[in-house]
C-alpha cells in the first residue's frame, strides 16, 4: 500500500496521531460520548432535526437536559506549556469542581498540552484561567479556557 500511495506522498500514521488531531480540531469521541452528553452539550445542537420525531427527542427535550448550566464541551490549553494536563482531572472554578477533562494530549501545531473538557457553564468561561486539578497526583495545573476548536476552526484546510 505505501508503494502504491507514494507518488501521492502517501505517509502511514497511528492511532494516537488520529488522537491527538482530533483534539486540535475539536471533534468528540468516545471520551466525551459518554452517555452523559448531549448534542447541545458537544455543542451539536444545530445538527438535530427542527421539525418532525426523532429517536431521542423528549429525553432531550426534559429540563435537566436543556439547563444552560449543564457542563459543556470547551478547549483548554495549560499557560504553562511545560506543565502537562491530563485526562481525568477535575475543572476548579472558584474553589469547585465544575466539570472534567475528557481527552487531553500534548499539541503538535502549538508548544504545550491541550485538552477537551466539559465545565458547567462552559461558554461564559471562555478566556479565563481555571484550575485543572488531579488530586491522586497532588497536581493543580493553571489552563485557560479556550474553543474546543483549537486549529483550523473555519475548516480551511479541509477546502484546501
Amino acid at each position: 500500500m505505501l508503494a502504491a500511495g507514494a507518488p501521492h506522498g502517501i505517509e502511514p500514521y497511528g492511532v494516537e496521531a488520529l488522537g491527538l488531531l482530533r483534539i486540535e480540531k475539536g471533534h468528540v469521541a468516545g471520551s466525551e460520548l459518554n452517555g452523559q452528553t448531549t448534542a447541545q452539550d458537544l455543542g451539536l445542537g444545530r445538527m438535530l432535526k427542527k421539525k418532525g420525531d426523532f429517536i431521542g427527542r423528549v429525553l432531550a427535550q426534559r429540563p435537566g437536559m436543556t439547563d444552560p448550566s449543564r457542563p459543556r464541551l470547551v478547549g483548554l490549553r495549560s499557560v504553562d506549556p511545560a506543565r502537562q494536563i491530563r485526562a481525568g482531572c477535575h475543572l476548579i472554578v472558584d474553589g469547585r469542581s465544575q466539570g472534567w477533562i475528557s481527552s487531553a494530549t500534548q499539541s503538535v501545531v502549538d508548544p504545550g498540552w491541550i485538552g477537551l473538557g466539559l465545565l458547567r457553564d462552559g461558554e461564559t468561561h471562555i478566556g479565563s484561567v481555571i484550575v485543572a486539578a488531579n488530586p491522586l497526583m497532588g497536581e493543580e495545573v493553571p489552563v485557560k479556557v479556550v474553543s474546543p476548536h483549537g486549529y483550523d476552526a473555519e475548516n480551511l484546510r479541509v477546502r484546501a
